[in-house]
């Protein structure tokens, strides 16, 4: 009994210390995984808003509302300097320093403030102050569009007042600036707080944060240069911490003025707390995301602060820290600029680290802490994603305790059953060896007569023999088992596999999000025509097999391969952030494996993939076995009839149940699908890869997207297509094509050129005036010579360019840009049309000229790709 008692115990205890072991290490990586997936994603957001908000103020400098108003706000301004200034005026703006504006700001500094030390001096900042503060009768001096003084800048003012208020409510900025260049005087402010009217240069606020962002950008005034300032107490928003956004304004060659926005702080946290949903964004009660800066104080709000501030602020007094800064804390109500958090997660996060892992937090509580630097213009700022140690690995510890229950409980049960298999061992032996015997030979229903001869030997031999019969009807049972579940898996995902066994036919999913990505393979025509059947399976096995290995490298997952056709999906079985960009890169390395390696392929391997993001159906279908459906009856108005019939679906069996002669589908349904199969169907370029605008959205920033023409899908509409550029061997099959036009045109280039420029004056008068000015027909043909050099460097740089074209890629943007700075304005579509054909018309006309069909697609397409990067290019010069 002691024997089967301690070999009970031991195999309990080892089996249940390793599976809590695998469990805590498994539960860890996923708590992991998904603080580091928030992390990413916050950061991702929070960089593309700032250099949205950023790209948003070079577009402002540049526009031509706000450069008129710069202008005439200037001259304004300083009309305003002769203007006299009453005694009561002056009265009445100290009344408003001393009673509205310094008891808020001493409350809040905990200082004496005296109104001398702020108030404007010139003429001008009174004069404005007095008028549009001091003397404003509305409930913000904001919504004032006219001071009603019968001013040339109050009329300036309220003609632009209402588009600059509307800026500012639209994209949350808290205040917008005009600011004289030269003299650094605020001649305009949305918001009208005392900073307006004043001097940068000079008057009361020259060593604040928005007169340093003002001298960044006078030491380097280029045109759409944003320059940028970091959090620090801004005396105008009673010392709350604020951070500013400048870019010059030019008008035509010259600098006028300068344009200033105060950081909309209350975005910059919806961001990161989610509009305070944490617990929705998978952060639980503890968890929260923030920022800090170099100087490790944070730049956002401590979720405490948000949820329970009496807590936060006994936190801090906690920490140390000073009166005045409590006051502060406490009278703002945020964190910025006030609570240091300097733990190693800060240190390393600041310089340059990504990592996650378990710290003691500025509390002293330990926390699961994900950290990475954020990537932004002029600022020096970390992320972090933390959640409290305790609640994040919560189910592990009680696992832990139901796992010691658990084990008392079966300790107990197993002293009870050896207690009893001890008592039992005296049973006659001969009684059980004849028992043995039959269930050996098949028999179940046996029944059990005790007697008193005991053969020990020969009941142990009987009982091995049953114990290996059953055994090996157990390794053969599990053997098909395995062999099925391998057939399941490689024919649809493993989590539908696993439902698969759990829950009857037909089973459907709704897929949010996924990404598919269809492969085609083409140049294969003569393999398959001349190859033995053997020779061509082996060939595809082994491409397929590839793919395959790189799909499970980027997280893909293979549908099916049908004839020429790959298909491979991203986020059905598992959700991912990144599932769009996983897909790309995926195709990115198939079109490097098969032109890197051409002795794993076939030369003439060509593949065209199409990759679009959507919603689909996933499910599971059960097809050739209609007598699977299970059919139940029912009593409608006194009358039995089949529930099939009435307004039900079919219902099926288990899956274990399906007859030999059915077969199991799994299928990907929605528009998704039908886009993706249809997107790539007829590329021109070689090994080419197209995206939709989805994808195109999320991932313009990472690759260079060229726009191709429209794909029009039936009962869906036009879908914009992207090729992704890849250097690679894309057009080398056109560009043969090319040169064999081109070296028949060389001869006839003068007659080339007439006809061309002919084309353009006599049917494209509108494109001719742009490219060619005022010159007349006769002009340009007296200078063929000229314009023949032109043409041919340019057709002889495009053709040989194709060939390599990682090369030819800077030449054509930098035509675009060129373009669009020379004449202000960029190419229309209906522009690019009208060149083509004008190009091809001469083509056409140049006698010894072969243009086939096959020479023409080939300009076609090498056009198409020119003229998207040359569009995308000048999208980066107009603003």
């Amino acid at each position: 009994m002691v024997l089967v008692l301690g070999i009970s115990l031991g195999a309990l205890l080892t089996s249940g210390i390793l599976s809590w072991l695998q469990f805590r290490s498994a539960f860890q990586t996923q708590v992991f995984e998904r603080l580091n997936s928030i992390r990413a994603a916050k950061g991702k957001q929070l960089e593309f808003y700032l250099e949205t908000l950023s790209g948003h103020i070079a577009t402002l400098s540049d526009d031509r509302m706000v450069v008129s108003a710069m202008v005439e706000l200037n001259a304004a301004y300083r009309q305003l300097n002769n203007e006299a200034i009453a005694d009561n005026w002056l009265t009445d703006l100290e009344q408003y320093y001393t009673d509205d504006f310094l008891p808020d700001l001493a409350e809040n500094t905990q200082s004496t403030q005296l109104a001398s030390n702020y108030r404007p001096t010139t003429q001008a900042g009174q004069y404005l102050q007095y008028q549009y503060i001091a003397n404003n009768v509305s409930a913000t001096a904001v919504n004032t569009d006219d001071a009603g003084d019968g001013s040339d800048y109050s009329r300036i003012h309220a003609r632009y007042h209402p588009h600059f208020r509307h800026l500012t409510l639209e994209f949350g900025y808290t205040d917008l600036y005009l600011i004289n260049f030269t003299t650094g005087d605020i001649v305009y402010s949305t918001r009208k707080s005392v900073d307006y009217a004043t001097s940068i240069d000079r008057g009361p606020y020259r060593r604040s944060n928005l007169a340093d962002v003002v001298a960044a950008v006078r030491n380097d005034p280029g045109p759409g240069f944003v320059q940028v300032e970091d959090y620090r107490p801004y005396i105008p928003n009673y010392a709350a911490p604020t951070a500013f956004y400048a870019a010059p304004i030019y008008n035509g060659p010259h600098i006028v003025g300068i344009l200033a926005a105060q950081l909309p702080t209350d975005r910059i946290q919806s961001v990161l707390t989610g509009h305070q949903e944490w617990e929705q964004d998978g952060l639980g009660e503890t968890g929260q995301v923030y920022v800090v800066g170099a100087d490790v104080l944070m730049r956002s709000s401590d979720r405490t602060l948000l949820e329970e501030p009496d807590t936060y602020h006994n936190r801090l007094k906690r920490l140390g820290l000073a009166p005045q800064t409590l006051h502060l804390a406490q009278a703002l109500n945020t964190s910025i600029l006030l609570h240091p958090v300097d733990t190693t997660a800060t240190e390393a996060a600041l310089a340059g680290t990504i990592d996650t892992e378990i710290i003691t937090d500025y509390r002293g509580v330990p926390v699961l802490s994900s950290y990475a630097p954020l990537r932004l213009q002029g600022l020096r700022w970390a992320i972090l994603a933390e959640i409290d140690q305790t609640e994040a690995f919560g189910p592990v510890n009680t696992l832990q305790i139901y796992m010691s229950i658990l084990g008392v409980i079966l300790i107990l049960l197993i002293t009870w059953f050896s207690n009893f298999a001890a008592q039992s061992f005296a049973q006659p032996i001969q009684i059980l060896l004849d028992v043995a015997d039959r269930i050996r030979q098949g028999e179940r229903d046996v029944e059990i007569e005790i007697g008193s001869d005991l053969k020990s030997d020969q009941l142990e031999e009987s009982l091995q023999g049953v114990l290996q019969d059953l055994h090996a009807q157990e390794i053969l049972t599990a053997a098909k088992e395995a062999i099925n579940e391998t057939l399941r898996q490689n024919l649809m995902p493993k989590a539908m596999a696993k439902r698969l066994q759990q829950e009857p036919l037909p089973i459907a999913d709704s897929l949010q999000q996924i990404t598919i990505v269809v492969v085609r393979l083409s140049g294969l025509q003569d393999m398959i025509r001349t190859a033995a059947p053997g020779a061509i399976a082996e060939s595809m096995h082994h491409i397929i097999q590839i793919f395959d290995e790189k799909a499970k490298t980027y997280g893909l997952e293979t549908q099916l391969t049908i004839d020429n056709t790959y298909l491979a999906t991203c986020g059905n079985s598992q959700l991912v952030l990144d599932h769009q960009e996983r897909a790309v890169n995926f195709a990115l390395d198939l079109v490097r494996t098969v032109e890197a390696d051409t002795t794993e392929f076939p030369s003439t391997l060509d593949l065209q993939i199409g990759i679009h993001s959507g919603s689909a159906i996933a499910g599971v279908i059960c097809t050739g076995n209609q007598d699977r459906k299970a059919t139940h009856s029912k009593s409608v108005n006194n009358q039995v009839v089949n529930s099939q019939s009435v307004n039900s679906k079919p219902i099926y069996n288990h899956p274990a149940d399906v007859k030999t002669d059915s077969k199991l589908m799994y299928k990907l349904w929605g528009d998704t699908i039908t886009i993706a199969m249809e997107l790539n169907l007829q590329g021109g370029a070689s090994n080419s890869i197209l995206v939709t605008q989805p994808i195109r959205d999320r991932l313009q920033d990472q690759y260079l997207l060229v726009p191709t023409p429209f794909l029009h899908v039936k009962d869906i509409g036009a879908i914009g297509r992207w090729m992704v550029f890849t250097p690679t061997h894309q057009f080398e099959y056109h560009v043969d094509l090319l040169q064999t036009c081109l070296a028949q045109l060389l001869p006839q280039a003068p007659v080339t050129t007439k006809h061309f420029y002919t084309y353009l004056l006599d049917r494209e008068p509108e494109l001719a005036g742009i490219l060619l000015g005022p010159q007349c027909k006769q002009d340009i043909l007296d200078q063929i010579d000229h314009y023949q050099t032109s043409l041919f460097q340019l057709l002889q740089t495009v053709v040989t360019g194709l060939g390599t074209i990682d090369k030819l890629l800077p030449t054509v943007q930098r035509w675009g840009q060129e373009y669009t700075q020379h004449y202000g304005q960029p190419l229309e579509h209906q522009h690019y049309e009208a060149l083509y054909n004008a190009l091809i018309w001469a083509f056409d006309k140049t006698p010894g000229v072969d243009l086939s069909l096959e020479v023409t697609q080939a300009w076609h397409t090498g056009y198409l790709f020119l003229r998207g990067v040359m569009e995308e290019a000048t999208m980066g010069t107009i603003k």
